[in-house]
C-alpha cells in the first residue's frame, strides 16, 4: 500500500507551483509516511462504490492513471466514509447514495497525521454537492470524470481531467456532476480535525 503514496508525492511534488506551495510540504510529508507501514483498519463499502469499474475505466486516458491504477489495487482493502455531518436530514438520503471516500492519510487513518489528510473522493453521475465549507485548505485533482466547480460567487465551470482546484480556508465550494461519475484525489493541510459543513447548516 505504501507505494501509492510515493506516487501522490511524486505527483505533488511536479504540482509544486500551483497553491502556493501547499503542494510542495504535502509532498514531503507523504514521502515521510511511505517508510511507515500504514495501521490495520476494516475495509468497508458503501452503495457508491458501484461506479467504481466506470471510474477507473475512465481514468485510463487520466494524466493521473498510474494513482489510480494503484487506487483500484488497494481499494478493496480500504474502508469507505462518509462525512458525520452529512445525514439524509441534512443533506438528502439521495446523495449519501452517490457520496463516498477513502482517506488514506489524516487523524486515525492508516497513516495517521495532525496536519494533512489524503484521499479519493466519489461522487455518482449527477450528484450535487452543495455549498459547504471547512476550515482546512483543500486542493482537488480531477482523477476520472466530468464535474462543474464553484468556490464563492463564482458561476459553475467544468474541469479537465489532471485539473487542480484550489479552495482556501472556509471558502464556500460545490460541485455538480455531470454525465461521468466523478473520482478525485484531494489534499487537506491545516485544521484537518474539523469536518466539512453544509453552508446551510449552522
Amino acid at each position: 500500500m505504501r507505494y501509492i503514496l510515493s506516487l501522490i508525492a511524486d505527483f505533488y511534488a511536479a504540482e509544486t507551483l500551483a497553491c502556493g506551495g501547499m503542494l510542495a510540504e504535502a509532498a514531503a510529508e507523504l514521502r515521510r509516511l511511505a517508510e511507515l507501514p500504514p495501521t490495520g483498519e476494516t475495509p468497508s463499502r458503501l452503495p457508491v462504490c458501484r461506479w467504481l469499474p466506470s471510474m477507473l475505466e475512465g481514468a485510463r486516458r487520466s494524466p493521473l492513471a498510474a494513482i489510480a491504477e494503484a487506487f483500484a489495487a488497494i481499494e478493496p482493502h480500504c474502508r469507505w466514509r462518509q462525512n458525520p455531518n452529512y445525514t439524509a436530514a441534512t443533506i438528502g438520503p439521495a446523495f449519501l447514495e452517490d457520496y463516498g471516500y477513502v482517506e488514506l492519510v489524516g487523524r486515525d487513518r492508516p497513516w495517521p497525521s495532525d496536519r494533512l489528510a489524503v484521499g479519493f473522493l466519489v461522487l455518482g453521475p449527477g450528484a450535487h454537492y452543495p455549498a459547504h465549507h471547512h476550515p482546512a485548505a483543500e486542493v482537488y485533482h480531477v482523477v476520472s470524470g466530468t464535474a462543474e466547480w464553484r468556490q464563492g460567487i463564482e458561476p459553475l465551470a467544468p474541469r479537465p481531467l489532471g485539473a487542480a482546484i484550489y479552495h482556501a480556508p472556509n471558502v464556500i465550494h460545490e460541485t455538480r456532476v455531470l454525465s461521468d461519475p466523478l473520482l478525485a484525489l484531494y489534499c487537506w493541510t491545516g485544521d484537518i480535525a474539523v469536518a466539512a459543513r453544509l453552508n446551510s447548516v449552522p
